[in-house]
Formats: structure tokens, C-alpha cells, sequence
């Protein structure tokens, strides 16, 4: 494409929404680098030790393959929500966006502070994505899912 073409192309069609990435592993940086690929801002939160996915793998330089693909093009923050100080940020960091994700269990959002009724409750309206393995209610709700868990309590291992 020559430079004319790239100055008159439109922009990309999430190029004015700005989603704040609070998951881990696969499922929700996956699904926010595909917003990002469609032009949205993407800020990626990691909590101080990094996400778990920065060693699925081999990992060099603190990514893994599997973690520099899904978080290439975000901008990424650190912040520990175990303090107040990080809740606070996080709360922050949620009135500045368009769209939340996460992928915590309903329980650890609640302690952080950005699940969907608090969020409200701030006065807030985003977009918001919950992605759970076992969904907001039930007697697994609090358990933790990844791929793996998943396929074998479905059965898709066998």
C-alpha cells in the first residue's frame, strides 16, 4: 500500500474505544487482542508478579511465545489489588474505559473491586466482560478454570 493510500484509509473500526485488560492467560488477552487488532486501545493490567502466561512455555525475556502474541500492541500497567492503593487505580483506570475485561473468579473481582455491580454502583456503565469457566453462580462458580480443567471436567480429553 503506498503512502497516499494509508493517509486516506478509514480508520479502524474500534479506533475510539479504550478497553482496560484485566485477565490472565488465554481466553481474555486473546479476545482483547483481537480489539486492539481492530484499532481499540488496549490496557493490559498485570498484577506485580506478571500473568501466569508469561511462563506457559519457554519463556525469554519474561514472555512466553504464547504471552508477547496476545499482548503485542497493548499498553500494560502493573498493579497489586491486594493494596487499596491498586483498587483505587483500577478504579481509575475503569472510568477512563469503554469496555472491561476479566476472567477472575466472582469472587476475587469482587475483592478487587471492578466487578460489574461495583463498577455500576461508581457510577459507571461499561461494556464488561466476564469470561468464567463456570460462570457467575452455581456450586463451581468459585472454582478456577483454564483450558486444560475445562476439557477434562467435559470430558473433551478422552
Amino acid at each position: 500500500m503506498n503512502q497516499e493510500a494509508l493517509q486516506t484509509a478509514p480508520p479502524a473500526p474500534l479506533a475510539h474505544y479504550r478497553v482496560l485488560d484485566l485477565s490472565q492467560g488465554v481466553a481474555g488477552p486473546y479476545c482483547t487482542h483481537l480489539l486492539s487488532r481492530q484499532g481499540a486501545e488496549v490496557i493490559k493490567v498485570d498484577p506485580p508478579e506478571g500473568d501466569w502466561a508469561r511462563h506457559v512455555g519457554i519463556s525469554r525475556n519474561g514472555h512466553s511465545s504464547l504471552s508477547a502474541t496476545y499482548n503485542a500492541g497493548k499498553r500494560s500497567i502493573a498493579v497489586d489489588a491486594r493494596q487499596a492503593q491498586g483498587r483505587a487505580l483500577l478504579l481509575r483506570l475503569a472510568r477512563e474505559a469503554d469496555i472491561v475485561v476479566q476472567n477472575f473468579r466472582p469472587q476475587v473481582v469482587q475483592r478487587m473491586g471492578v466487578d460489574y455491580d461495583s463498577l455500576r454502583a461508581a457510577g459507571l456503565d461499561p461494556v464488561y466482560v466476564s469470561i468464567s469457566g463456570y460462570g457467575p453462580t452455581g456450586p463451581y462458580a468459585d472454582r478456577p478454570a483454564t483450558d486444560s480443567v475445562m476439557q477434562a471436567d467435559t470430558g473433551l480429553m478422552t
